[in-house]
C-alpha cells in the first residue's frame, strides 16, 4: 500500500515538472511573438518616416521652400508621420524652421521626419543643403 502512495506521488511530481515546462514554453512563444510584431511595427514606422521626408521633398521641387508649412503630416495605413524643418546656425534661416543646435549639421536646413505605428515610432534627419 505504501508503493501505491509513493508512485502516486512520483507521477504527480512528474507531472508538475512537465506542466511547469509546458508553461514556461508557452511562455517564452508568446515573448517572441510580441518581439517580432514590435519589430515590424517598427519597420513600418522607419519607412513611414523616409515618406514624410519624401514627401516635403517633392513639395520643395513643386513650390517655394518658404510656403511649405510646417510641421507637415500625413498617415498612410495603420500609421502617421511628422516632418519639422529645423536648422543649426543659418545666419539667415527661413521663417517656417526652429532652431537646433543639436541635430542639425547642415550649413542650410535640416527635415527631421517621425514615424509612427501602434506604439513604435522612428525618425530620421535629412540634411539639406
Amino acid at each position: 500500500m505504501f508503493q501505491k502512495g509513493v508512485s502516486m506521488l512520483l507521477v504527480l511530481m512528474v507531472v508538475s515538472i512537465l506542466l511547469a515546462l509546458s508553461v514556461g514554453l508557452v511562455q517564452l512563444a508568446t515573448n517572441e511573438v510580441q518581439i517580432l510584431r514590435d519589430r515590424g511595427n517598427s519597420l513600418k514606422a522607419f519607412y513611414l518616416a523616409d515618406a514624410g521626408a519624401e514627401e516635403v521633398l517633392r513639395k520643395m521641387q513643386e513650390v517655394n521652400f518658404e510656403s511649405i508649412s510646417f510641421p507637415v503630416s500625413g498617415s498612410l495605413g495603420d500609421g502617421s508621420f511628422e516632418v519639422k524643418c529645423v536648422y543649426n546656425s543659418n545666419p539667415s534661416p527661413p521663417s517656417n524652421c526652429n532652431l537646433s543646435l543639436s541635430i542639425c549639421s547642415s550649413p542650410y536646413v535640416c527635415l527631421f521626419s517621425i514615424g509612427k505605428v501602434k506604439g513604435s515610432q522612428r525618425a530620421i534627419l535629412v540634411n539639406i543643403y
